[in-house]
Order: C-alpha cells, then sequence, then structure tokens
C-alpha cells in the first residue's frame, strides 16, 4: 500500500475507500512515515469511526497542498470491510484505544495544508444515525478549529424517508436543527470559514 501512494504522490485527485483508509490508520499508528504528495482533491468514501481517524490524519499529513476535502458517509465494501476488521482486531487491537480528540489536538500544527491551503470541506450522506457520532463531531470540530485559511465547509443531510414516513422526517429534520446549532457553536480558526447545512425539506 505504501509503495502504491509513492507510485500516485504527484496526483492531484485523490479517491480513497474505506477498506483502504483503515489500512492507512495501520501505518499512521504504528508510525509509518507517510510519503508527501501532491494532491489537492481529496475524496473519502467511509463512514468515520475511532478507527478511520488515524488514517484522515495519514493523509492530511502527507497532502500538503490539499485544497478540498469531501468526506462520502458511505459504508465499507462487506467483503473487504469484513477482511479489514479481522484484520484490525487479530493483530493492532490494542493501537485503537485512544481518545479521538487527544488523537487529533496532540498533532496541532502537523497539517500544513490546514494552515495555508485547505479552503472547501464538503460532508455528504449525513444521516439520522450520523447525528450522535461523536467520531464524525470531533472531526469536524477539529477541523473547523484548526483550518487556518477554510473559506466553507457545507454539510449535505440525507433524509430520505419512504412513504408514509413524514412524521419520522420530521422528528429526524427537528433533531437535524439541534445537531446543526451545536456545529455552528463549534470555534472556527478561520474568520472567513462559513458552514453550511444542506438538507432537503
Amino acid at each position: 500500500m505504501k509503495e502504491l501512494f509513492e507510485k500516485v504522490h504527484r496526483v492531484p485527485i485523490i479517491t480513497i475507500g474505506g477498506w483502504c483508509l483503515k489500512v492507512l490508520s495501520l501505518f499512521k499508528m504504528k508510525g509509518v512515515p507517510s510519503p508527501l504528495s501532491k494532491c489537492q482533491n481529496l475524496t473519502l468514501h467511509t463512514p468515520i469511526t475511532q478507527r478511520d481517524l488515524p488514517g484522515i490524519a495519514y493523509m492530511l499529513g502527507s497532502s500538503e497542498f490539499l485544497e478540498k476535502l469531501t468526506i462520502h458517509l458511505n459504508g465499507l465494501h462487506v467483503f473487504k470491510g469484513i477482511f479489514v476488521q479481522y484484520m484490525l482486531d487479530k493483530e493492532w487491537k490494542d493501537h485503537f484505544n485512544y481518545d479521538e480528540e487527544d488523537f487529533l489536538y496532540s498533532r496541532k500544527g502537523n497539517f500544513q495544508c490546514l494552515e495555508k491551503h485547505l479552503k472547501s470541506i464538503e460532508i455528504i450522506g449525513f444521516k439520522a444515525n450520523s447525528f450522535g457520532s461523536k467520531h464524525l463531531h470531533t472531526l469536524i470540530k477539529f477541523l473547523l478549529g484548526d483550518t487556518l485559511v477554510l473559506e466553507k465547509m457545507i454539510i449535505k443531510a440525507d433524509l430520505h424517508s419512504r412513504k408514509g414516513q413524514k412524521n419520522h422526517q420530521a422528528a429526524v429534520l427537528s433533531k437535524l436543527f439541534g445537531v446543526s446549532r451545536n456545529v455552528l457553536s463549534y470555534q472556527r480558526a478561520s474568520k472567513n470559514a462559513e458552514v453550511i447545512f444542506d438538507y432537503p425539506f
């Protein structure tokens, strides 16, 4: 995997899936240095769990020229996800016993992209089961509080419901309003940073 990233270090646009991100988390927790990348546009397809955050830190640390970060909150491919989950449980369980906030904030100053280049963050597929995610909120809070040149963070909610579930959708929307108030209260390192919740009515 490390050799693959070394081969694509000059590629400006990179997309990474959840199972790959978890392998990168192994690298991060084991102390494997991340090769520098010319990536300016990074897309991650992964739910945000405790075992994703080190991989995200790995990519942020290597992508010093990153300008746009997009996170699609979808699930893992079942077979690769099960394999990686087994590998993590089997060999690296102790490495993932950490506090999320301590992990991210202890690395403040190690992400050049947050200081100089990252201007746009987009989080897509924010569903009802994501509203209370400690790991996702920790990441959002960290990015808002440490990205010095951020211009816009867009959080796109997925409030899809079947016919006859209008009452359920109204309850979800009400919960989303509460979450949005909480996120909007987070400290922002950039004076120009906008936080926009995009959701269908």
